[in-house]
């Protein structure tokens, strides 16, 4: 049994699917991500990520409700070749437009950075952003993550005029202070 780092934090169940896909429909959530997912990419993700979290022992959660629903996910993932960092370790997060607010990412990839350091899976961890991302930013502020204007970057899977294409890149590493 995988034993998550936070209670709001679990394993995927097969019931998280159909939430996971209407996640990534919604057009305020998938703005952010460059535009939506279809039903079937969104399948393929969520098989990705249940396997590499029962794999891997870490990796990028369910974020549930106190009744056990699907409001987003958090976690860490290995970056995507040809961006900023790679092979390294990127914290990644999302939730319902609904859950927004409430300190909830803060809190669940607070547990999640510190227990990655406290195991030694990596020794520092990436976070990218549009630079239009206030909010995002705010939570890397937050958790700790400092900007790195060396390493902005023009996404290199966003279309030249994409709204989105400029991204900004942060880092914590094991020695930084958790805010």
């Amino acid at each position: 049994m995988i034993v998550s780092p936070q209670p709001q934090l679990r394993t995927w169940r097969d019931d998280d699917l159909a939430p996971l896909q209407a996640m990534h429909a919604d057009p305020d959530i998938a703005f952010w991500l460059g535009g939506p997912l279809r039903a079937d990419q969104t399948e393929i993700m969520f098989h990705r990520l249940r396997s590499q979290l029962d794999a891997q022992r870490w990796g990028v959660w369910a974020v549930q409700n106190p009744d056990g629903t699907l409001i987003g996910v958090a976690g860490l993932q290995t970056l995507r070749a040809g961006l900023p960092g790679y092979p390294g370790i990127e914290a990644t997060w999302r939730l319902l437009p609904s859950a927004r607010g409430k300190g909830i990412i803060t809190r669940v990839m607070r547990a999640v950075i510190d227990d990655a350091f406290r195991r030694g899976i990596c020794g520092e961890i990436f976070t990218m952003t549009a630079d239009r991302n206030l909010r995002s930013q705010a939570v890397m502020h937050r958790l700790g993550f400092i900007h790195d204007p060396a390493r902005d970057f023009l996404h290199p899977f966003l279309a030249q005029d994409h709204p989105l294409r400029r991204h900004v890149f942060y880092v914590i590493r094991p020695n930084s202070e958790l805010r």
